[in-house]
């Protein structure tokens, strides 16, 4: 019997990492309510980002770490001592307790980060738009997967227990990633785990919730040299000019803040003004990744291959910003559902193509750009349940669906400062998408 790839090994690990992290988080506003008494709205604000803010902050520190040491056995140290804490949050006694607790322990899951770059490694440079793929598709899965798991934990008559469920996976994690390591010293006949060239050890570049830095070195090989277009314009080879910088950094931002805003208070929007019941505003939450599933083909879609990056990106915010308008101008069932739909397809499609545009035009000094992609998506992340937690107090749950269209329609005039199709060959587009797809 043929044992599971590395690569196939992390991607599970991958889900698991996901599914635990995000398996109350449609419903924080619920839990806190039902378990602790407490029903201010701004409290989930409030607790979202201070988790996100912990991992901004302790996940560069296991990225410093994984210079001196291997990304993998890191990865079993901190999801070890996760495992432990994740099991003591069963046994919180109130709220303080909880947040302390909770803290503690995104210091060390923060580790699991680095699975990214242990899996850029493995698949190596050409498979990196691939890869990317491959995790959108783990990441929307476990959203399904914990976003149903989240409506029936509240069932329970103690939902604390469920975090006796969450170790048991931790520890499950770090067993695949034990398996990891024994397959880099025993790989299989006819295959090797390591990259083809030496490479240096991966310094930490976030690109998003589940992505760090990509250790990309030019692969040197003996093969004959097969002819290629001509390279981008040496201003790019050489570095992104600071209006590009500037602009692809907002984009960035404005896209992680305004995709981020809607999700603290989406289920209380559901049951408590549309009146949905708790399954039903669990499937609601996860409709974007349903969607996502599905339109996956669409990547490859000649329609994303006839203009430039600017034209696509600009029609795929149009989508994104109407779709924020009809669940908040929803009036029916049915508008809310259709809506978003929408908001998960253009999501997936807008996404595709920031990450593309890096991959594409970072290679140069992948680390530094994806530092910058890193920094200004967890600065999204975290400024969005603040502002979400801010305008709700004010103009109620409806709030945060106008304050991600707004985000997204500022956006287009970060277009224009910097970035412009020139930047990205229309080459390289349809073969990084022919990988992702294929």
């Amino acid at each position: 019997m043929q044992r599971p790839s590395s690569t196939s090994l992390l991607l599970c690990c991958g889900f698991l990492f996901v599914f635990t992290e995000t398996v109350l988080s449609p419903f924080y506003p619920q839990f806190f309510q039902q378990v602790f008494g407490r029903t201010d709205l701004a409290l989930t604000g409030n607790y979202v980002a201070t988790c996100r803010l912990t991992v901004l902050l302790a996940a560069p520190l296991w990225g410093l770490l994984a210079r001196r040491i291997d990304a993998i056995k890191l990865l079993v140290i901190g999801q070890s001592i996760a495992a432990l804490l994740t099991a003591c949050l069963s046994l919180a006694s109130d709220l303080t307790v909880f947040f302390v607790l909770t803290i503690a322990l995104l210091l060390f899951k923060s580790s699991y980060f680095l699975f990214y770059s242990a899996l850029i490694e493995l698949q190596g440079k050409a498979q990196q738009a691939k890869t990317v793929g491959q995790v959108q598709l783990v990441v929307h899965l476990a959203l399904i997967a914990s976003t149903l798991a989240s409506a029936w934990v509240l069932s329970f008559e103690h939902p604390l227990q469920l975090f006796l469920l969450v170790a048991v996976l931790d520890v499950i994690q770090v067993g695949l990633c034990v398996l990891v390591l024994r397959q880099r010293k025993t790989p299989e006949s006819g295959q090797s785990l390591e990259p083809q060239s030496p490479q240096p050890k991966p310094s930490f570049d976030q690109t998003q919730d589940l992505q760090s830095g990509l250790p990309v070195e030019p692969q040197q090989s003996s093969a004959p040299t097969i002819a290629q277009e001509p390279r981008p314009a040496p201003s790019i080879v050489q570095g992104w000019p600071v209006t590009t910088i500037m602009g692809y950094g907002l984009l960035v931002l404005a896209f992680s803040m305004a995709t981020n805003a809607v999700r603290p208070y989406l289920t209380a929007y559901s049951m408590n003004v549309m009146q949905l019941d708790r399954l039903q505003s669990a499937w609601l939450y996860l409709l974007p990744s349903l969607m996502a599933l599905c339109a996956y083909p669409l990547l490859k879609s000649r329609l994303l291959q006839q203009s430039g990056f600017i034209q696509r990106y600009a029609v795929l915010l149009t989508l994104l910003i109407l779709s924020l308008l009809g669940q908040a101008l929803a009036s029916h069932i049915s508008l809310l559902f259709l809506s978003r739909m929408l908001f998960g397809l253009s999501l997936l499609l807008a996404q595709a193509q920031l990450e593309l545009y890096l991959f594409q035009n970072a290679a140069h000094s992948p680390h530094w750009y994806f530092s910058l992609a890193s920094t200004t998506q967890h600065a999204g992340q975290l400024l969005a349940p603040l502002a979400a937690a801010l305008v709700v107090g004010i103009y109620g749950l409806v709030a945060p669906f106008w304050l991600a269209a707004a985000i997204l329609l500022i956006s287009f005039i970060f277009i224009s400062i910097g970035l412009n199709a020139q930047h990205v060959s229309t080459r390289s587009i349809k073969h990084e998408r022919d990988i992702i797809t294929n």
